[in-house]
C-alpha cells in the first residue's frame, strides 16, 4: 500500500498566554515556530506506519519554503509530484493558546494551496492505485476537491479541517470512503447539535453521506457506518494539555490506516485516540515514531462503548 496526502504544509506559529487572556490589549505570551499544516501532518503520521507516503502539496519559493521542504524530506515524506509558485508566500498558521493551552483563536492563510488546481495534479489519476490510501484535506478549493473526488482511484479519506471549509464537500459526500468531522464542523455540515445523537442519526440515515462518518471531540469520538452510529467514550482523559494542535491530524492519520488495513472500528478508534492522547501530552504535533508506542498508550485507558 501506498499512501498520497494531498493537502497544505505550512509554517505553525503559537503564541501561548501567560495569563488569562485579555481581549483588545497586549498580552505577554511565549512563542513557538514549528512546520505543519493538515496534509503535512496528516503525511508524517502515516510515515511511522507506511513505507512509501507522498505528500502533494504547493510550495512558495522563499526561505520558509526551503526548510519546510528540507523538512519533509528529512521526515521520510517523499515529494515527488510537489509543486512550487512564486506568486505565494509559504503559507502559515497561527494558534493563539490560552494559559491552559487551550487554542482560543487559529488564523491561517492557505491561499497557496488553493491555486493547486485539478488540471495539475490530473496526472496522478493514471499513478494512484485502487489499493492506495488517498488522503485529502479540505484546503483545496472546492472544485479541485470535486474532480479529485470523481476521477481519482483510491481508498479515498478527508478531514474536514474547520466550520467554514466543511462546506466545501457539499454535495460530494457520498463520494467519500472516510470523512473526519470534529463536533463544530459535523453540526455546521448537517445543521445538527451533537448531543442529539438520535437526531443527528436519523438526518444522516435520510441523507447522501460518505461510507463512514468519524465525529471526534474531547471526550472520544462517534463513528456512523451503514446506518449504526457507534459511540466510544474515553473513560480516563488526559489530564493535562500541552498542545491540542495537531491531535486532529494523528486521530485521522491512524484512523484511516486502520480501517484501510480492515481492522475494526472499535481497534481503530483506540489507536486513533492513543495517537491524539500522545499529541495533546507533547509540544510537538506529532509524537509516536512506531505502532508499539500507539498500542502501549492504548493500554492506558479505557473506551466505553455503545450504539444509539
Amino acid at each position: 500500500m501506498k499512501a498520497y496526502v494531498i493537502g497544505g504544509a505550512n509554517l505553525d506559529i503559537f503564541a501561548k498566554s501567560e495569563r488569562e487572556l485579555i481581549l483588545y490589549d497586549s498580552n505577554i505570551a511565549h512563542f513557538k515556530l514549528s512546520f505543519g499544516g493538515v496534509g503535512r501532518n496528516i503525511a508524517e503520521n502515516l510515515v511511522y506506519l507506511i513505507d512509501n507516503v507522498e505528500l502533494v502539496t504547493r510550495f512558495a519559493k522563499d526561505h520558509f519554503a526551503k526548510i519546510l521542504y528540507d523538512d519533509c524530506l528529512l521526515k521520510g515524506i517523499k515529494l515527488d509530484h510537489a509543486l512550487k509558485s512564486e506568486d505565494f508566500a509559504t503559507s502559515m498558521y497561527i494558534a493563539i493558546l490560552d494559559a491552559n493551552n487551550d487554542m482560543q483563536l487559529g488564523l491561517n492563510d492557505m491561499g497557496i494551496i488553493e491555486t493547486l488546481k485539478y488540471d495539475d495534479i490530473a496526472f496522478l489519476k493514471d499513478i494512484i492505485k485502487d489499493d492506495d490510501l488517498l488522503v485529502i484535506d479540505t484546503n483545496l478549493a472546492s472544485k479541485t476537491l470535486t474532480m479529485i473526488l470523481d476521477e481519482f482511484k483510491g481508498f479515498k479519506v478527508v478531514d474536514a479541517i474547520s466550520v467554514n471549509k466543511v462546506a466545501r464537500l457539499k454535495g460530494n459526500l457520498a463520494k467519500i470512503d472516510l470523512l473526519k468531522c470534529n463536533k463544530f464542523e459535523v453540526e455546521s455540515l448537517f445543521e445538527v447539535q451533537l448531543n442529539d445523537l438520535a437526531i443527528l442519526k436519523k438526518i444522516l440515515k435520510d441523507t447522501a453521506v460518505p461510507k463512514e462518518l468519524v465525529i471526534t471531540d474531547k471526550e472520544g469520538a462517534f463513528v456512523y457506518r451503514e446506518g449504526h452510529l457507534y459511540t466510544f467514550r474515553q473513560k480516563d482523559l488526559v489530564d493535562q494539555v500541552v498542545n491540542a494542535t495537531g491531535a486532529g491530524d494523528a486521530f485521522i492519520a491512524i484512523y484511516a490506516y486502520c480501517r484501510k488495513e480492515q481492522m475494526s472500528i472499535s481497534k481503530s478508534v483506540k489507536l486513533a485516540l492513543s495517537a491524539s492522547r500522545l499529541t495533546i501530552k507533547s509540544p510537538s504535533s506529532v509524537v509516536y515514531k512506531d505502532r508499539s508506542m500507539l498500542e502501549k498508550e492504548a493500554s492506558k485507558f479505557e473506551l466505553i462503548e455503545g450504539e444509539i
